[in-house]
């Protein structure tokens, strides 16, 4: 910018006095006490702008410009003279003069330059001299080429608008129909499903209609994502379809398959599948072979789950073992026992897993292989299941006894992560009793053999080497059912030096053992000693309640029993007791409570309806007695005590006919 002043002006500094000035700053800041910025209004004469009202040169040079051709109601009046020129800009300029030689020699009459003077200091913020020429605006930014401002108010009835508002309305409706699933509200849901297909169709045809298909971009809203966690458990599946169209079809065919409405699942599972503009949607197959196998179609089912599983890459391992257990459990549905092990053996090769390992057991049972039920036995075994709360949390808080750790202990105690830790492990531990339980008895020559074969393998077992105790004692009890004591009975007696749980639950069927065979004696030692390695053990409690209701001592018996009721609620055998002791000493009411109480639970048993008929007979309450007996007549239509009963009450009624 100041090389082009020079050249037109002149060969001197313009800065001089600036520079000058800063060269000699730095000695004033180090020796000098005068004013720091002294020098800075000094400046070269051609840039003095005080003078220019006397400038006659620049006057002209105005008149040539762009405000001098708009419009001027008062023209040039003479070089020297005074010149108005018009006010269309809103104010009057006077003549100049000017100390710049050139532009006095203009004004004395001389002929100015063929090219006018460039304005090239101020082109960089926006001042040109033809850009804005007959505008009138000063608008250096292009600012007014915009026809629309940005505080103007929308249109609510422009198709974008109308769109996106459509959109919203159609995922508010896909998570009232996911929440309402959540909640078990089937028919909510599907209704909402449906109103949200609709709408997706409107807003498809409203995108056609108004050309806007291609340029508004699809609603990429995270309600879908929800939506597929919730509907169908793909474990590190990376579908991620932001197609509001493909988030509404499939919520309405998940809502069909919650309300069993399997057909119109099934057909609009395909209609996906089929469309083109959708990726990855042959994995959907697995939700139509999911549907089959709830309508037992399980051929159907195997041929949708292998479709399936040739849509899902290696990556995805577990999405598809899942997909192999399910063919593995429709070969055993359709008894194909050989191509279940196949399919489970895959899955015993990629991971060890309690669930297959069991289910490859119960095949080979039903195969009758004994080595494969050994085989499949140990591999169920090795399963790491080990429970190490104890040792990462109650250990480390009793050594330092700091009460934020107890606390922290209390929180986590119950906590989602700890329950799900139980639930594995008894889901374990049940798997491997129940295949003891079940291969036992054949995989050897005797039925003991089998028997200390499982303990034995289960003892060598560190993680389940408390389950032998458990399964021993599961051995008596088949002896009890085959009605060989003596087995029973020495097998029991094994636990009598074993810990305080073994013991007890030993002793416990000891004492029933003996009360079977009426040696009160022997039930009641037995009894006791369950009760005192364990006092909260129910069984032991109502073993030796019994011992004392064959004694008549109906009010020790009720005690005991009591207390086994508030150590276990659910314990149905000490309620049923209880009532009868109360039935003994005459408390009908109380017993009547916990009959009424029974019969809630076990949904009319022969037994408690007969003893609350009874009663009401005791209370002299016929019509109740009459309609309880008639009740039980339902489940025991051929009992003749009961028919002579009701004969005996109708005769009383001196209805001869019934």
């Amino acid at each position: 910018m100041m090389e082009k002043v020079i050249l037109a002006e002149s060969d001197d500094d313009l800065y001089e006095g600036i520079i000058g000035h800063k060269m000699m700053e730095k000695v004033i800041l180090a020796e000098s006490d005068d004013d720091l910025y002294e020098g800075y209004n000094e400046f070269h004469p051609a840039l003095d702008t005080r003078n220019l009202q006397s400038d006659e040169g620049f006057q002209q040079a105005v008149l040539k410009s762009s405000y001098g051709r708009k419009g001027v109601t008062t023209g040039y009046r003479g070089a020297t003279g005074a010149s108005r020129m018009g006010t269309t800009a809103g104010y009057r300029r006077s003549s100049i003069t000017s100390s710049n030689p050139r532009a006095i020699g203009t004004a004395a009459g001389q002929q100015p330059p063929s090219t006018a003077r460039p304005m090239t200091a101020v082109r960089g913020v926006g001042y040109t001299s033809t850009g804005n020429r007959g505008a009138g605006v000063f608008d250096p930014l292009g600012q007014s080429k915009s026809m629309v401002s940005g505080f103007q108010t929308r249109d609510d009835s422009a198709p974008e608008v109308k769109i996106k508002q459509l959109e919203k309305k159609i995922n508010d409706l896909l998570e009232e129909s996911v929440f309402a699933a959540q909640r078990l509200e089937m028919s909510t849901a599907l209704e909402r499903a449906k109103d949200c297909v609709q709408k997706e169709r409107s807003l498809s045809r409203m995108k056609e209609g108004s050309g806007l298909a291609e340029t508004i971009a699809p609603n990429s809203d995270l309600t879908f994502a929800a939506l597929f966690n919730l509907a169908v458990q793909y474990t590190n599946a990376d579908m991620c379809y932001s197609d509001l169209t493909f988030a509404a079809l499939f919520n309405l065919a998940v809502q069909y398959t919650n309300a069993d409405m399997y057909s119109e699942a099934i057909n609009t599972y395909q209609s996906i599948i089929k469309n083109r503009t959708f990726t990855n949607t042959g994995r959907l197959k697995l939700n139509i072979g999911n549907i089959y196998f709830k309508q037992n179609n399980y051929p159907k089912a195997i041929k949708f789950f292998r479709m399936a599983l040739d849509q899902i890459p290696n990556i995805q391992k577990d999405l598809r073992l899942k997909i192999m257990h399910n063919i593995g459990l429709s070969f055993v549905r359709l008894n194909q026992f050989a191509d279940a092990i196949t399919s489970f053996e895959y899955i015993m090769s990629e991971r060890i897993d309690t669930i297959t390992a069991f289910h490859l057991i119960v095949c080979s049972y039903a195969l009758g292989d004994r080595q494969q039920m050994k085989q499949y036995f140990s591999k169920l075994l090795e399963v790491n299941a080990e429970d190490s709360f104890e040792d990462k949390y109650v250990t480390h808080s009793d050594i330092n006894d700091d009460l934020t750790n107890h606390l922290l202990v209390e929180v986590i105690k119950n906590d989602d992560l700890r329950q799900w830790e139980k639930q594995r492990r008894h889901d374990s531990e049940w798997s491997i009793l129940t295949a003891a339980k079940l291969v036992a008895p054949v995989i050897g020559d005797t039925f003991s053999q089998g028997y200390e074969w499982c303990v034995d393998q289960i003892r060598n077992s560190s993680a389940f080497a408390h389950l032998a105790n458990d399964l021993e004692i599961n051995k008596a009890v088949k002896h009890l059912r085959k009605r060989e004591f003596i087995e029973a009975i020495a097998t029991l007696k094994s636990f009598e030096k074993r810990d305080n749980k073994s013991a007890s639950t030993a002793a416990t069927n000891l004492s029933f053992l003996y009360l079977l065979q009426n040696d009160i004696s022997m039930a009641e030692k037995y009894a006791d000693e369950a009760i005192n390695a364990n006092r909260y053990n129910s069984g032991a409690l109502v073993n030796r309640g019994n011992t004392y209701y064959r004694h008549q001592d109906f009010e020790r018996a009720k005690e005991y029993y009591k207390e086994a009721v508030n150590n276990d609620s659910q314990c149905l055998e000490a309620m049923y007791n209880l009532s009868l002791a109360f039935k003994k000493l005459g408390a009908y009411e109380d017993a009547l409570d916990y009959l009424f109480k029974l019969h809630a639970l076990t949904k009319r048993h022969p037994h408690i309806l007969y003893q609350i008929a009874n009663i009401y007979e005791l209370l002299g309450n016929r019509d109740q007695a009459l309609d309880f007996y008639q009740q039980l007549l339902h489940f025991v239509p051929s009992d003749p005590s009961l028919l002579v009963k009701l004969s005996d009450m109708c005769d009383a009624d001196n209805d001869k006919q019934q």
